[in-house]
């Protein structure tokens, strides 16, 4: 059996461009492959810094809710000392003075 040269060249030019068709769609693959493992990365470092944004905020009320109340309380027993200490001073101050 006898096969035309013009249907061996053409044959010959398919299987070569079929060929270079499979290796582009096997890079393509590829290619899509490696960007969608760095894309699902991307998503779970992005998930992970909302994560530790959120922990930061909620880390953030708390002790400026803390601190303020720390320092109101502080500053209130404070003031009942200080009153107290006033008016003992004044009870000694005049007692000092009635017994001169």
């Amino acid at each position: 059996m006898t096969v035309c040269p013009a249907v061996l060249r053409k044959s010959s030019n398919y299987g070569k461009r079929l060929n270079l068709e499979m290796e582009s769609r096997d890079i393509q693959e590829s290619r899509l492959d490696s960007l969608t493992e760095v894309h699902r990365a991307r998503q779970a470092e992005l998930r992970k810094m909302e994560g530790d944004i959120e922990n930061a905020r909620s880390s953030l009320e708390v002790l400026e809710e803390s601190s303020s109340e720390k320092h109101l309380e502080f500053y209130r027993s404070m003031a009942v000392f200080v009153h107290t200490l006033v008016e003992c001073l004044q009870e000694k101050v005049s007692a000092y003075i009635c017994s001169e």
